[in-house]
């Protein structure tokens, strides 16, 4: 059987919509069965479908009105979800709101991943000389600071003078020393 077109059969449906609006995160309504908690989520969706075209017929004369076709309801979420210890089922309406500490700009995640990536491959190298050549190349490539490459240089043992080694002859390669 279709859902009613009036918007008065649902008006259980806009009191929880307005209480999980006037929540921080959402609320929940507990059912004994599952049957009767999704007939209640079809409710709760052909609501909003009828707040939606209702806001469509209030804005006509002003498409470009950010309620136009749209509902305030849209940004809650509707999840069936059965609780195990109370043997019961929920319709849980969230609030389908975005945390900005929870997105990340890819370039800052991959550089980081490869940042991280090129100081484990530059701490795997054994030899000094072979050290500091890879160095001197990701930092003339702008990949690593001058300043990382010397927190590694530490690890290595003492007698490996880092700021002499450093020094460039006009090819950019390392002179060693006594050679």
């Amino acid at each position: 059987m279709p859902l009613p077109l009036d918007k008065a059969h649902y008006a259980d449906c806009y009191e929880i919509f307005d209480r999980a609006m006037a929540s921080t995160r959402g609320v929940q309504r507990k059912f004994q069965d599952k049957e009767s908690a999704n007939i209640f989520r079809q409710r709760l969706h052909k609501a909003r479908a009828l707040d939606r075209e209702l806001s469509r017929r209030v804005y006509q004369a002003t498409t470009d009105h950010p309620l136009w076709g749209s509902s305030q309801y849209s940004v809650i979420v509707c999840r069936l979800i059965y609780d195990e210890k109370r043997d019961i089922w929920l319709c849980r309406l969230e609030k389908n709101e975005i945390d900005p500490s929870d997105i990340e700009d890819l370039e800052v995640v991959i550089e980081s991943r490869e940042k991280e990536q090129l100081l484990d491959d530059l701490n795997a190298i054994t030899d000094w000389y072979g050290f500091i050549k890879a160095g001197k190349e990701n930092v003339k490539l702008g990949r690593l600071s001058f300043e990382e490459v010397k927190g590694i240089a530490a690890t290595f043992p003492p007698d490996c003078n880092f700021q002499e080694d450093w020094e460039t002859d006009e090819n950019n390669t390392v002179e060693r020393r006594g050679e």
